[in-house]
């Protein structure tokens, strides 16, 4: 075994021949912190590998949902408005499937597909959205939280 002795290593205090591991410093120390690195790496490694080869499986929601709000999003950008609704809608149910209909991202998603018909001045449209997200939101995050009021300001300029 391998022993370093104190005046040989200036950063182990203390450390002498036989305490080596009982005090938790010099060689024995590094060792655990390598093994300790090195096991955060690998596993580092191994969710790196997951995202890249199989994103769906890693990703919270569906390669299709993300595609389909994207593609609303870009043409939301455009101003494209009627483009994107039909993107934005996709989104929304395929959010409904994967979160379940009070989960705060199908919140999120009807906010996103409220605005198309907002920026068209279709309001009838927009208001029930925007009303289902804020119901949404009240119930997860409580009356009187900052995104309740974003949504009943939201609501207002409606």
């Amino acid at each position: 075994m391998f022993v370093l002795k104190p005046s040989l290593d200036r950063g182990v205090r203390g450390c002498g021949e036989g305490r080596l591991r009982s005090r938790g410093c010099g060689v024995g120390r590094a060792v655990r912190v390598f093994e300790m690195r090195f096991r955060l790496g690998v596993l580092g490694l191994i969710i790196l590998g997951l995202l890249l080869c199989h994103p769906e499986k890693v990703l919270a929601q569906s390669l299709e949902l993300t595609q389909a709000f994207q593609q609303g999003q870009a043409l939301i950008k455009k101003e494209r408005y009627s483009d994107a609704i039909p993107f934005l809608k996709k989104a929304f149910d395929l959010g409904v499937q994967e979160f379940g209909p009070d989960h705060m991202t199908v919140a999120n998603l009807l906010d996103r597909l409220a605005l198309p018909y907002f920026k068209q001045g279709r309001f009838a449209a927009a208001v029930p959205l925007i009303k289902r997200s804020l119901v949404i939101k009240e119930n997860g995050l409580g009356k009187n939280h900052l995104t309740v009021a974003q949504g009943i300001f939201d609501l207002a300029l409606l």
